[in-house]
């Protein structure tokens, strides 16, 4: 993970259990820019990234996580996975930068 400020977090996961074998994504002011999904449905992984576009990871954490494909996994459960992740290292950083 790169963090450029506490503002712009630039973030790259690899999924587990899934067609897609990597997610990317840009979280600037608090939402979701320039997702993309690499490997698996090319179609679904373009319609998701889309839609997840402008959102918050908070709002679409509440909307993947519940999505099942392969055995209960999904691509939209390892994103939610992946911001989840994301957010928790932010939080992390921020801890650490306020202690100093």
């Amino acid at each position: 993970m790169q963090l450029l400020t506490t503002d712009i977090c630039g973030y790259e996961y690899h999924p587990d259990g899934v067609c897609a074998y990597q997610i990317r994504f840009d979280l600037i002011d608090g939402v979701v820019r320039n997702a993309e999904i690499r490997g698996g449905c090319d179609g679904g992984h373009q319609g998701l990234s889309h839609m997840v576009e402008g959102r918050t990871p908070e709002e679409i954490i509440g909307i993947c996580k519940k999505v099942g494909c392969h055995d209960g996994n999904s691509c939209p459960k390892q994103l939610a996975l992946a911001l989840d992740e994301c957010l928790g290292k932010i939080a992390a950083y921020q801890q650490k930068e306020a202690s100093i």
